[in-house]
């Protein structure tokens, strides 16, 4: 984190070095670090800024499709994270719009499961699940399986969010089983969490206190999403 300003004093050398060659696509991806960073230090509407600019210059030109595509998912997630789910849409089905134009599976799959948490902010469950389905297909279709575990939770507490308990436990084991599979500690540590509240809530208690007892031992070994939740409710 103490080497973000450094990090943005460089792109900013790096951006007017870019506009005075007249480098277009330089200037773009100096943009686009740029709001990487202003994300990163919470400075959203300067993120959102430098998204913008890096459009406007880009233009509709299908030479820089996968550019526009990126700036666009950028500009997608900084409007999440400001907690504008709403106007988060349209940049990301633009995006898709363009990942499938170019038949770019992992990338559709990315964009699908952005717009199937934004559903699940917004309340619209029924959505979500259909979003965060086509992207975990898409995984499925290109072997991509480290992503496979993360999705089958947010299957799980999605199917949760609607009271359909059943499919949610059978989702959020075969995401813990998949996370173990693939050494994904972050990913088992949130699955764990979530399995524990879903079982809390179906009235298995001991179950849920086992589960986040496994959920704070890996804590303890080095992970660090159990502790953060329960600093902040403690």
């Amino acid at each position: 984190l103490g080497r973000l300003p450094l990090a943005s004093k460089a792109l900013a050398v790096a951006l007017e070095a870019a506009r005075n060659a007249g480098d277009v696509g330089a200037e773009v991806e100096a943009l686009r670090l740029l709001s990487v960073l202003a994300r990163d230090e919470g400075q959203y509407l300067r993120a959102l800024e430098c998204c913008d600019q890096a459009l406007a210059l880009m233009g509709n030109s299908t030479d820089t499709l996968s550019q526009r595509g990126t700036i666009l998912l950028s500009r997608g997630n900084v409007l999440q994270q400001m907690g504008r789910h709403q106007d988060a849409v349209q940049p990301y089905a633009e995006a898709l719009v363009i990942y499938r134009r170019l038949g770019e599976k992992r990338l559709q799959a990315h964009t699908l499961n952005a717009m199937g948490q934004v559903a699940r902010a917004l309340g619209e469950y029924e959505d979500a699940l259909g979003l965060i389905r086509r992207s975990l297909m898409l995984d499925q279709q290109i072997n991509d399986r480290f992503r496979v575990g993360r999705k089958l939770c947010h299957l799980g507490m999605t199917y949760a969010e609607v009271g359909d308990v059943d499919r949610a436990l059978t989702h959020l084991r075969q995401s813990a089983q998949a996370n173990h599979q693939l050494g994904d500690r972050n990913g088992l540590e949130e699955t764990l969490i979530g399995l524990a509240q879903v079982l809390l809530a179906a009235g298995a208690v001991k179950e849920a206190e086992s589960t986040l007892l496994e959920a704070e031992r890996m804590a303890a070994e080095g992970g660090s999403l159990f502790a953060k939740i329960r600093s902040a409710v403690t």
